[in-house]
């Protein structure tokens, strides 16, 4: 039997389509929301052919583990950057005098990017007997008005242009908690990288030391 959800939104417009801006119960996001994806056994140009990676577990299980982990030692979960979906054509019932969109499971929207984190929130929930990620209320971003294909070029713009932060910095961040917090400001298995930060920084910057300026530091170019 569809279920229906009638989430509060904020709407704004870019580029000739509406676009709202809300937030979703994580444990909803498995019942209003689905992935598109690419199936092999299938010609690259049907028109029911999809366009995003199938669930890598691995990740999913990681991001699980970290919620849990992050329960377990008291963190709470933060989770705020947004979710991308797509209405590709449902209709989302948008009632302007309260400002509301209202969904149902029948039709779900088209995950565009977050596909990982709503699986890890599943996986966390069923799996791992999380209760305190169900209520976790995740930003949702919906594009009313998009067609598969255009989509598809968000979903490689988002993906293919997006760069990972580089390992040296996030290690420098850990090194600036644990001199402004102590060593309990980050977890355990992370305390070796500020050790290293320290070692390589103090071995940089001995102008008598054989190892005098050969690495290049986060944000110096070489």
């Amino acid at each position: 039997m569809p279920t229906t959800i009638t989430l509060p939104v904020l709407p704004i417009r870019q580029d000739g389509h509406r676009v709202f801006l809300t937030a979703m119960r994580a444990e909803d996001l498995a019942v209003y929301t689905k992935v598109d994806t690419f199936d092999p056994s299938k010609p690259i140009e049907a028109l029911d052919q999809g366009y995003q990676r199938r669930v890598e577990k691995p990740r999913v299980k990681k991001f699980a583990n970290w919620l849990r982990r992050a329960v377990e030692e008291g963190e709470g979960i933060l989770v705020p950057t947004s979710i991308l979906a797509s209405s590709r054509g449902v209709d989302l019932r948008y009632d302007e005098r309260k400002a509301t969109i209202t969904l149902t499971s029948a039709s779900p929207l088209h995950l565009v990017d977050g596909q990982h984190r709503a699986a890890g929130f599943l996986h966390a929930i069923t799996e791992r007997e999380l209760d305190e990620a169900r209520e976790v209320e995740m930003p949702l971003v919906v594009v009313e008005g998009l067609d598969r294909h255009t989509e598809m070029r968000q979903f490689a713009t988002v993906n293919g242009t997006q760069k990972s932060v580089r390992t040296d910095l996030v290690n420098m961040i850990l090194t600036q908690l644990a001199a402004n917090g102590g060593d309990e400001a980050i977890r355990e298995g992370e305390q070796w990288k500020v050790v290293v930060s320290h070692v390589v920084k103090a071995v940089n910057d001995d102008p008598t030391g054989p190892w005098y300026r050969p690495v290049v530091m986060p944000n110096e170019q070489a």
